[in-house]
C-alpha cells in the first residue's frame, strides 16, 4: 500500500487479513527484516488535500496489521507507515516535520536550506536525479530524439511514468534534472554526452553530501535509505544503476562514502568547516590523514587521530577552507595499512565543468561507465 487513502469495509478487511497473514508468514523467516512498516507514505497522503485528516484513524495500519503481527510475528518492531505520523505529531502540526522523513523536497541545490536545516534523524527515502550514460540512452531513445532533452516526448515518456501529457504527475522530472545541471555548473551542455556527464556529477555530489551529512552526526542522525539502486525499466531517474546495469558516477561516490572508516569535511554550519572521521568498526582505530588542494598540490593539513569504535569525531577545524571554490583530496591510512580516500568540492556554485572534470581525474575518481 502506498501514497493513498485505502478503503475499508467488511469484505475488504477479510481480503486484507488474508493477504497480510500470507505475506508475514512468507517473510518472517528472513533475518534481514528489522521491522514491519504498514505502508509507504499513506500517513502523509491524509494531509495531501486542503483538509488534513488524522492518519491515526486508519484502521488498516492501526488495528488490523498490529492484530495480525501479534499472532504471526511479535519479535520485530512495527511502525504503521513510513514516514510515520503519530497522534502527537498530528496534533502538533508536524506532519511534514517528523524525525523520520522521506527527504525529497525541492531537489534544488543539494546544500540548500532544505537539506541544511532538516531535523530528520532517519531519512527512509532520499535521492537525486542522474542521467543514464549515452550508451544506455541510445538503447531506448531513437536517434532523431537523442538531443535536446527539452520539449522531447520520448524523454518525457521515459521519465518515471510513461506519459507525455502536460498534466502528467512526473512530467517535471526532465526539467528537474536539467535545472540541477544549471545550478551546479556555469557551462551549459552542448550535446548529449556533456549533459549526461554533468547530470551524473550533480547526482554523485548530492548523494555523497547527503551521506556525509548523516555520517558526521552519527547517532544524532542514524541513517539513510537512499533511493534507489536500479531502474526496473529504461528511464531517466534517481537510480544509481540504470536498467541495463550501467553504473552511474553516484554508485562509486556512494561506495566510497559508505566505507566503514571514512573522513569527510562538514560544512553544515556557516563559517564552521571541520574535518570529521567516522568509524563504524567495532574497535578503536588509529589513523593518519592529510588533505591536499588538488590544483596546487599544496598540503592543507596532516595529522593522526584515534577514532573510537562506532563513533564520529571532529578531527580538526579548517577555518576558511570552504569559502572559495577549491577541489580537495582527502587521504588516510590506518595502523594496518588500509588506505582510503575521498574529495571535497568547496565553495558555492556555479563551477566550471572542465575544471571539475580535470580535478576529478587527478584524484582518480573519474569513474564514468558507458560514455565510450
Amino acid at each position: 500500500m502506498a501514497c493513498g487513502v485505502y478503503p475499508l469495509d467488511e469484505r475488504l478487511e477479510k481480503e486484507y487479513r488474508t493477504e497480510f497473514t500470507s505475506v508475514i508468514k512468507r517473510l518472517r523467516r528472513f533475518e534481514c527484516i528489522i521491522l514491519w512498516a504498514g505502508d509507504n507514505e499513506c500517513d502523509q497522503s491524509y494531509a495531501w488535500n486542503e483538509i488534513k485528516h488524522d492518519p491515526n484513524k486508519n484502521q488498516i495500519t492501526r488495528r488490523i496489521l498490529p492484530d495480525i503481527l501479534n499472532s504471526e510475528d511479535w519479535t520485530r518492531p512495527y511502525i504503521p507507515s513510513s514516514p510515520y505520523i503519530s497522534e502527537e505529531a498530528y496534533l502538533a502540526g508536524a506532519i511534514e516535520n517528523t524525525t523520520e522523513q522521506h527527504m525529497w523536497g525541492p531537489r534544488d541545490y543539494y546544500k540548500s536550506n532544505y537539506y541544511h536545516h532538516s531535523n530528520a534523524v532517519f531519512a527512509s527515502e532520499m535521492g537525486y536525479h542522474g542521467c543514464p550514460s549515452p550508451i544506455s540512452i541510445k538503447k531506448f531513445i531513437s536517434t532523431t530524439s537523442l538531443w535536446p532533452p527539452q520539449e522531447n516526448d520520448e524523454w518525457l515518456l521515459h521519465s518515471a511514468s510513461p506519459e507525455t501529457s502536460k498534466d502528467a504527475l512526473y512530467i517535471y522530472r526532465i526539467n528537474l534534472m536539467t535545472n540541477q545541471i544549471f545550478t551546479l555548473f556555469s557551462n551549459k551542455p552542448k550535446n548529449l554526452e556533456e549533459y549526461a556527464y554533468m547530470s551524473q556529477i550533480s547526482q554523485a555530489e548530492a548523494m555523497k553530501t547527503f551521506i556525509e551529512t548523516f555520517r558526521s552526526r552519527k547517532w544524532d542522525r542514524t541513517g539513510i535509505i537512499w533511493w534507489n539502486i536500479m531502474d526496473c525499466w529504461p528511464q531517466f531517474s534517481d537510480a544509481v544503476v540504470d536498467y541495463f546495469g550501467c553504473k552511474k558516477l553516484a554508485y562509486f561516490f556512494i561506495k566510497r562514502a559508505q566505507a566503514p572508516l571514512y573522513f569527510m569535511i562538514d560544512d553544515q554550519k556557516d563559517e564552521d568547516y571541520a574535518l570529521y572521521a567516522n568509524n563504524d568498526l567495532l574497535v578503536d582505530t588509529c589513523v593518519e590523514y592529510k588533505i591536499l588542494e588538488v590544483d596546487t598540490e599544496c598540503e592543507i593539513i596532516r595529522g593522526s587521530v584515534t577514532v573510537p569504535a562506532e563513533a564520529a569525531v571532529r578531527v580538526a577545524s579548517l577555518c576558511d577552507i570552504g569559502k572559495e571554490r577549491h577541489f580537495y583530496y582527502i587521504e588516510w591510512i590506518d595502523k594496518n595499512g588500509e588506505k582510503g580516500s575521498t574529495h571535497y568540492l568547496a565553495g558555492l556554485p556555479k563551477f566550471d565543468y572542465g575544471w571539475y572534470r580535470e580535478n576529478l581525474k587527478k584524484c582518480g575518481f573519474d569513474e564514468f561507465e558507458g560514455f565510450k
